[in-house]
Formats: structure tokens, sequence, C-alpha cells
């Protein structure tokens, strides 16, 4: 397999913050740094892994981390867009956002869709839902094909806000990644396709996302031009 990036930058800021349960257990290394093979209920200390196996277990240890980065940083973006929402009004929010980006015919989602592409119960949308119109996070429309159903959409002001939270996020990831070489970038891109597998998504909502910004301009010195 080729060498995979830098792995001195973290693939996600909240990464590099790391609560102390979402670090590298120190008991899945030998007397000698070796790692051994992991059971359902924790590293096997009798076994030692292949070199495939330990490469597989450092990536499954970066993933983890990456994964309890984005819960945190759900939280935050939540936080940010409005104090009393929940990180799973977030997702709702998201949900709607991005159904929207990508529907060609009907715009907005009914409440059992939300419930199905969150593989969510009912009730716990209803109760989100219910946070989000209290602060004027979705408006409800009568669907087209069937006016017994309410379709449900992102306000302006909650895709403004899902959007500019997004951006502060990418704007993090994106000048960590400038500071890398471009074949690792590329690489990068390249082994995390072959892993995901191709496009479209299973879940049926694209993830649409903004071309990055153009790196800030250095400061000139005063006086030059």
């Amino acid at each position: 397999m080729a060498a995979t990036p830098n792995s001195g930058a973290s693939a996600t800021p909240a990464a590099s913050a790391a609560h102390p349960a979402d670090q590298v257990d120190s008991d899945v290394c030998g007397p000698h740094g070796a790692a051994h093979r992991s059971t359902p209920m924790g590293p096997d200390p009798k076994a030692e892994l292949t070199p495939h196996e330990r490469g597989i277990f450092a990536v499954e240890q970066e993933f983890a981390r990456m994964v309890a980065g984005a819960r945190r940083s759900m939280r935050m973006r939540a936080t940010m867009m409005h104090p009393d929402l929940l990180p799973f009004d977030f997702k709702v929010v998201g949900a709607l956002w991005h159904h929207d980006q990508a529907a060609t015919e009907v715009q907005g989602l009914t409440s059992r869709e939300i419930a199905e592409l969150l593989a969510s119960d009912k009730s716990m949308v209803s109760r989100s839902l219910k946070r989000l119109d209290e602060v004027g996070f979705i408006r409800r429309e009568a669907d087209p094909r069937d006016a017994r159903l309410q379709r449900i959409h992102p306000t302006t002001e909650a895709a403004d806000s899902y959007r500019e939270t997004g951006r502060e996020q990418r704007r993090e990831v994106q000048e960590r990644l400038r500071t890398w070489d471009i074949s690792q970038v590329e690489q990068l891109a390249q082994l995390l396709l072959k892993l995901n597998g191709p496009w479209p998504d299973p879940t049926g909502v694209e993830m649409s996302v903004d071309p990055p910004t153009a790196a800030p301009e250095p400061p000139t010195e005063a006086g030059t031009r």
C-alpha cells in the first residue's frame, strides 16, 4: 500500500484536542511497542499482529479519533447555530439542507422521511422539529403531490447559519491541508474514495459542499507595492 500522508496533521481540527477517552489505549502495545491482535473485548496480548493487521489497526484508531472529533464538532456547530439546539437538531437541519440542495423535483422532507434518512424513531424527530420550529429554523408546506402530507424545509436563517458554521470548520481543515504536499492531498483523496466506494451516497443525500476558498494573500510590508 502507498505511503500515507503526513501523519503529523490531524484529519479534522477537532481531533487535535481529543478527549483522553478518545486517545489510543497504551494497552494495545507490548513491552517493545509492538501492537497485539484485538478481540471483541479489547486487545489480545497473546497474539501479535502481522504488519498488515498493524496497519489496519492504526487506521481504525485514527478513524476512531475522527469520529470522536466529528461528534464534538457537531455539538459545537449546533450551539453556534442556536444555544437551544441539540446535536440531533443540527443533523435534522443538515438533512433538510442537503436534500434541498440535491433535489431536482420535490424539495423538503416529511417527518417520516427524516426519520428514515437519519435512522431514528419518529418521536425523536418530532421533538427535534418542535425545537427547530420554536427557534424559527423550519417551515412547513403542503406536499404538492399529497395535500395530507407536510414537507419540511429549513428557513433562510437556518440554511445560512448551517452553511456558515460549515465554512468555519472547512477553513480550518483547508488550512491544515495547504501545509501538505499536493501529492499527499491527492493521495488522501484517492484513498478515501477507494475506502468509501463510488458515489452516489447510499443515503440518497449527496453532501453538497462549496469549492475551497482561496488561500489568503500574505500581508505586505508597509511602504511596499
